[in-house]
Order: C-alpha cells, then sequence, then structure tokens
C-alpha cells in the first residue's frame, strides 16, 4: 500500500514538473501581453529592455528595472 503510494506520488510529481517546464517554455518564448496603453510600455515591447527581475517579459507588468531602454 505504501510502495502504491510513493509510485502515484512519484508519478504525479514528474506530471507537474513536465507541466511547469512547458509553461516556462512557453512564457520564455511568448511576446507578454500589454495591460494598459501606456506609451512607455508600447515602446518597451517594441525595443531591447533591461528588466532583470524579468516582470515585463513574464507577465507585462513594467517594474523600476525597466527605466533603461537601449535604442
Amino acid at each position: 500500500m505504501l510502495n502504491e503510494f510513493v509510485i502515484q506520488y512519484d508519478k504525479a510529481v514528474t506530471a507537474r514538473r513536465a507541466a511547469e517546464e512547458d509553461e516556462d517554455f512557453k512564457t520564455m518564448n511568448s511576446k507578454p501581453i500589454l495591460s494598459s496603453v501606456s506609451l512607455i510600455e508600447a515602446k518597451a515591447d517594441k525595443i531591447d529592455v533591461t528588466c532583470s527581475c524579468a516582470k515585463f517579459e513574464t507577465y507585462g507588468i513594467l517594474c523600476k528595472h525597466i527605466l533603461y531602454m537601449s535604442p
């Protein structure tokens, strides 16, 4: 009985990790959906931005790191 639980638990963890890896891949390989029509947000979407916390790349949220934009 304990053996069955461990096997099922391992399967569940493996499935969860695979789903998380898929979501990470989708997040890193897609553009964020802009949450507003802010001009700075629209500009940041079109050029290379420095956002070390990855909030813009992941969630489309501007943060203090976005202040540096290279043309």
